[in-house]
């Protein structure tokens, strides 16, 4: 935890004072990919993140994501299953639009990011992972109780473990839906 808060003040410092910051959550609905779809049941996720929307197409953040992973009922008994993940989430966004977003009621886009953090294996191995996501999604910016919000909807891809994992561990794969809330600070 240490590190991201120094993570996000270091983010936060080398920016302008002009950015626009927005912070929100949200949740996810994970389906798990073969062939870790016997082992484990698809599963639902917490994203907290941070944002910098200072230039109008291109969006760079931080998220952390959050889910614990239940053991499929039909899995052999002797089956290694995944427990949870704990992910860190630097990402970029690139945003359809022509110059500004505050002018636009939806805002399509692609979004890439890395996962770094851990997966929690029922192993004695390395709990490290470093994986990568893909999405494309459709934002909504409102104003309410005097603040800027927008309302996010995005799917994707998510190889949380397809960079970088221990030898004989699986790619843990994951096809995802999210829908996040954020507030501009």
């Amino acid at each position: 935890m240490k590190y991201l808060i120094i993570f996000l003040l270091l983010l936060l410092s080398f920016s302008s004072l002009k950015a626009k910051y927005y912070a929100g959550y949200g949740i996810g609905y994970n389906l798990i990919q073969d062939p870790n779809n016997l082992i484990n049941e698809d599963f639902p996720s917490l994203n907290l993140h941070i944002e910098n929307r200072a230039k109008c197409k291109v969006w760079y953040g931080l998220g952390l994501n959050l889910a614990d992973i239940g053991r499929n009922s039909e899995a052999p008994l002797e089956s290694k299953f995944f427990h949870y993940y704990v992910n860190l989430e630097p990402s970029i966004r690139y945003n359809f639009i022509p110059n500004n977003t505050i002018n636009y009621n939806f805002i399509p886009y692609v979004k890439t990011s890395l996962l770094i953090g851990f997966i929690d294996v029922e192993d004695n191995l390395s709990d490290r992972s470093l994986g990568g996501t893909l999405s494309i999604g459709i934002a909504k910016g409102f104003n309410a109780f005097d603040k800027c919000f927008m309302i996010d909807l995005n799917g994707g891809y998510s190889g949380i473990n397809t960079l970088y994992r221990v030898d004989g561990r699986q790619f843990f794969e994951t096809l995802n839906v999210n829908l996040l809330l954020s507030v501009k600070l």
